[in-house]
């Protein structure tokens, strides 16, 4: 054989030791991460007794910010909703469509008051519900959670 035989089974080697580690990890990557059965999600409960009628605190669960809202009779009246008559909103603080922080804002003789992306401007009510003519698609989102008493429980039990 000579020198550049040589070179082109070298190289057909090395080409296909590196395809063959390429398609390794590709499969490991998507096996590993692509299952939420292999994620196991954190339980967090946190005391309502403190957060009187109007307040809102943060918490953050699985590294996003949610915001817990103590509504009043004033800001579940605003709701028109027969459904919503759980005082506690729990929801996430960011836009659904780009992910900007959410802030509550109070309700004054203007407003009604509810929440806005920080963003875009969108305004949605104290449901999370978007309001007629905003410029997004999607509610505010709501993680799992439970309220028995005054305890708040965000996650899944299993």
């Amino acid at each position: 054989m000579n020198r550049q035989t040589d070179r082109k089974i070298f190289l057909r080697v090395v080409l296909k030791l590196m395809f063959t580690i390429t398609v390794l990890v590709v499969a490991f990557v998507l096996l590993r991460y692509s299952s939420r059965d292999n994620v196991r999600e954190e339980i967090i409960t946190i005391d309502l007794s403190d957060l009187a009628a109007g307040e809102h605190k943060i918490v953050r669960w699985q590294n996003r910010p949610i915001i817990i809202l103590h509504r009043t009779k004033l800001m579940l009246e605003t709701i028109k909703s027969g459904e919503e008559d759980n005082p506690f909103l729990v929801v996430y603080a960011q836009s659904p469509d780009y992910s900007c922080p959410i802030t509550v804002v109070q309700p004054d003789e203007k407003e009604k008051g509810g929440f806005k992306s920080e963003c875009s401007g969108t305004l949605y009510d104290y449901a999370g519900r978007l309001l007629p003519n905003q410029n997004a698609r999607f509610n505010l989102e709501e993680p799992d959670y439970s309220i028995e008493g005054n305890v708040l429980t965000i996650g899944i039990k299993e």
